[in-house]
């Protein structure tokens, strides 16, 4: 029998088979791992991106808004309309032939019609640096005039622009690949606001610039809807000042006290000063008890212009008639009523003594408002309303109008038919105890003489006497370049 012997393997064959696998397998584990440790990179490396490139829009917007913001701010405090008339069409505003442009970005040109103007804003805002450790970058901005509409003033003012701008801010930040850039387009528009929404506002910023007795009061009535005592409501009496209101013993404001600070005691310190048994109301219309208010943003206060009175002295001793027109001193003495025709009357000076009044036409086929525009060159106390004062029959404050822009005394005495409107922004205003007053004052300061009194807030003058309040904004866009 044969016998048949299997063939030997080579020595280590197997072992070499079993090498191979293993190093392919080594190789694909390796480069599955290269793969995922390539992966982890590249996805470390994108977030790192992402995060500087977040940190860097971040604080480009920051920039942007910065400039938007200032942008704002200057044209609150510090923007004068120009008295030019424009062209004004669908497409927008333009001045020479071309858009009206305040510019301090780089690349753009200004077209303004005041210098001034045009190299504050350019001052203001461009190219404003902003530095800290690991972080540089700059703000500028532009702005465009987008509409402006001349709004006639009241009292018979000069008119005054209405505006929207649209500003373009933008904000710059230095990145090792160059320069990040936001840009923020916001749209600033006025609207129309009351100009007479206080029984009594002062423009000074000093302790006691409305001063109220002891016992005085303040309340409201409306008008356009009947007389006082048909309208007359326990709200709507506010005082207000730039500085602080003093309120005497035992006084009762039948509204709110709007100052800058609106913190109760002593002055300075505090805008408000309550005596003893004082009390501020609060009550406003709906219902809602608000007595002390931060004073919100006034609308700014029209000049009144130089005055070209008449000359000479007119003396008054009997009842008398006038016309409107030019006049120097008007003196109305013992028991005589001067009765001014509704019209306009440009006077140096008033002054009502004795028993004496003045008083407003109301025949038949006479009708609308005095304005008297006061000069007041050469005195002191240029308007003096003492004697019976104002008869206004008609019982509409805004029928008689005293306008001076002069800082001398308006000393006026109320009365059962006192209905009238002073408006002497830069003037002291002097109101005779134990008399009443119906209407708005608006004065440099307002004090009380003798006895307590009454001021009456016609309401209706909240609707009548408006201009062109502060810029709002009204639109925001972003973009990034």
């Amino acid at each position: 029998m044969r016998t048949h012997r299997k063939p030997a393997l080579a020595c280590g064959s197997g072992r070499t088979e079993q090498s191979g696998v293993a190093l392919i397998l080594a190789i694909l584990v390796l480069f599955v791992l290269s793969s995922l440790a390539a992966a982890i990179l590249f996805t470390v490396q994108t977030q790192s991106w992402t995060a500087s490139n977040y940190r860097l829009d971040a604080q480009s917007q920051f920039l942007a808004e910065t400039a938007a913001q200032r942008a704002a701010s200057w044209f609150e405090s510090a923007y004068q309309p120009s008295t030019v008339t424009y062209s004004s069409s669908p497409t927008g505003v333009s001045w020479n032939g071309a858009p009206v442009v305040l510019a301090a970005i780089d690349g753009q040109n200004s077209n303004y019609p005041d210098a001034a103007t045009v190299n504050s804003f350019y001052a203001a805002m461009h190219d404003q640096m902003v530095a800290a450790p690991g972080f540089r970058g700059y703000w500028a901005a532009s702005a465009t005039l987008l509409n402006w509409q001349p709004v006639p003033m009241p009292f018979g003012l000069p008119a005054q622009p209405m505006e929207t701008w649209q500003v373009t801010a933008q904000g710059h930040v230095f990145n090792p690949q160059g320069t990040t850039t936001v840009e923020q387009v916001v749209t600033l528009s006025q609207f129309l606001q009351p100009l007479l929404s206080f029984a009594a506002f002062a423009t000074s910023s000093a302790c006691g610039a409305v001063n109220l007795l002891g016992g005085s009061i303040t309340d409201s009535f409306d008008s356009s809807r009947g007389t006082y005592q048909q309208t007359r409501a326990l709200l709507g009496g506010n005082l207000g000042s730039f500085g602080n209101v003093s309120i005497g013993d035992h006084s009762t404001v039948n509204g709110s006290i709007e100052v800058p600070e609106p913190t109760v005691g002593s002055c300075p310190g505090n805008d408000v000063t309550l005596g003893p048994g004082a009390t501020v109301t609060g009550q406003q219309a709906g219902g809602a008890l608000a007595p002390f208010l931060p004073l919100k943003t006034m609308a700014t206060l029209p000049a009144v212009p130089p005055i070209q009175a008449g000359t000479g002295k007119l003396v008054v001793n009997k009842d008398q008639k006038l016309a409107p027109g030019k006049y120097g001193d008007i003196q109305v003495q013992g028991t005589a009523e001067l009765t001014f025709t509704p019209g306009v009357y440009y006077v140096n000076s008033l002054t009502v003594s004795g028993n004496a009044s003045v008083a407003i036409a109301t025949d038949s086929g006479t009708s609308g408002a005095v304005i008297l525009y006061v000069a007041g060159v050469g005195q002191t106390t240029p308007v003096s309303l003492t004697g019976n004062s104002l008869t206004n029959t008609t019982g509409i404050p805004a029928n008689f109008q005293i306008l001076y822009g002069g800082t001398g005394t308006i000393q006026v005495a109320g009365g059962s038919a006192a209905y009238g409107v002073v408006y002497a922004p830069k003037a002291a205003v002097q109101m005779a105890g134990g008399s009443d007053w119906y209407g708005a004052i608006i004065s440099s300061t307002f004090s009380e003489k003798g006895n307590p009194t009454a001021l009456h807030y016609d309401r209706s003058l909240g609707q009548q006497f408006l201009v062109p309040g502060p810029f709002e904004v009204v639109g925001i866009s972003r973009s990034k370049f």
